[in-house]
């Protein structure tokens, strides 16, 4: 906004009330208000190119502020149905943070793989969480007209996700940010994004849990059958399917390497039928032994002595978010260089929290 006070056609002198613009106004409220200066007696003329000079000089820090800020525009535009808000913290700091959706739906790919919506997904204000779950079960028995109630306790353990810190940075030239002709700012969130949830789906299955989550193959508790060949039979697949008790089977799914999967289309069972079952409804995925799958390429291969498929009810892996994705932008770090760094990270941890609702299918050593 900006405001000049008419001349005074008495005396031929200005007076200046308010000069702003953008959000830099300091220096022109103290010229209006300085002595000698407006009513009290700057000629017109005068006025005149003191205030251009100051048009200048305000104009050149509005450019200033309006690239320092045009990232957290752009980037705010971005993020309308993406789960994502704008948030800026201090020294130029561009924070991002994940929404929940409203209204479920499946999950968007370019912002979390595909385990998350398989898994149970919980927010934690510590670093870390301890969560009581029950590793065995009483009974009910049959008594008599007056008798005492049988005594059976339960029994309980304690699974603790801690907090695991996961990063990535870009550094892009000043001449790249500013000349892109493409939605740049888009593109990093997106690639930032990808980088977190490819790690993040690498060690929800295969992690050691040293610094980083527990995977549902490398988990020890987690077990099941072993083939009785080196090659994956139709009967290693049933005994695998019957290896889960059957309160889990109603929500499990099977996740396997896509290797794994060209070896199971081929099989067939005694009547010749493919247990591979295409689907036949659009957004409906493909079956086998009549329930979902999932490929992923941090799954084992089907080698000798790997844990080569797993099959069960996820929903029993509990993944523990600190906090939402963070994204930083640098300003000042790369400047010697002409370049400006962003920075992302995450803070999780998962673990599967009742391991016999996983079971998984090994193949026979050499």
């Amino acid at each position: 906004k900006l405001w000049f006070a008419p001349v005074n056609k008495k005396d031929g002198r200005a007076s200046l009330g308010r000069l702003v613009l953008g959000q830099a106004h300091g220096k022109a409220a103290a010229l209006g208000n300085a002595p000698g200066h407006g009513q009290s007696g700057m000629p017109a003329l005068v006025f005149y190119a003191h205030s251009q000079v100051i048009l200048r000089q305000q104009f050149k820090e509005g450019l200033e502020r309006h690239a320092a800020f045009r990232l957290d525009a752009n980037l705010a535009r971005q993020q309308a149905g993406t789960g994502l808000t704008v948030r800026r913290g201090g020294d130029g700091v561009v924070l991002l943070r994940q929404k929940a959706r409203a209204g479920g739906g499946p999950p968007q790919r370019h912002l979390q793989n595909f385990f998350r919506s398989l898994a149970t997904v919980i927010k934690t204000s510590s670093g870390e969480r301890k969560i009581p779950v029950v590793t065995g079960h009483g009974s009910a028995s049959w008594m008599d007209e007056n008798g005492l109630y049988p005594e059976t306790e339960e029994t309980f353990g304690q699974v603790t996700l801690d907090s695991h810190k996961i990063g990535t940075a870009i550094r892009i030239s000043e001449e790249l940010l500013n000349d892109s002709v493409f939605d740049l700012e888009s593109y990093m969130t997106a690639e930032f994004a990808r980088r977190i949830g490819t790690e993040e789906e690498k060690a929800f299955l295969i992690g050691d849990g040293s610094k980083k989550p527990t995977g549902i193959f490398t988990q020890a508790e987690v077990t099941g059958p072993t083939t009785a060949t080196n090659n994956i039979t139709f009967d290693d697949m049933i005994e695998l399917y019957h290896s889960l008790p059957a309160p889990y089977r109603k929500n499990a799914v099977w996740i396997l390497h896509d290797t794994t999967v060209k070896a199971i289309r081929k099989l067939k069972d005694n009547n010749g039928n493919y247990i591979w079952q295409p689907s036949t409804q659009v957004g409906q995925p493909d079956l086998i032994l009549n329930r979902p799958y999932y490929t992923s390429t941090f799954a084992p291969l089907p080698e000798a002595g790997n844990k080569a498929i797993a099959f069960g009810d996820f929903s029993y892996y509990w993944i523990a978010d600190r906090q939402g994705r963070t994204f930083k932008r640098l300003n000042e770090l790369y400047a010697n260089n002409g370049q400006i760094g962003f920075l992302a990270s995450q803070r999780v941890d998962g673990k599967l929290v009742l391991p016999e609702a996983v079971k998984t299918l090994t193949v026979k050593a050499k």
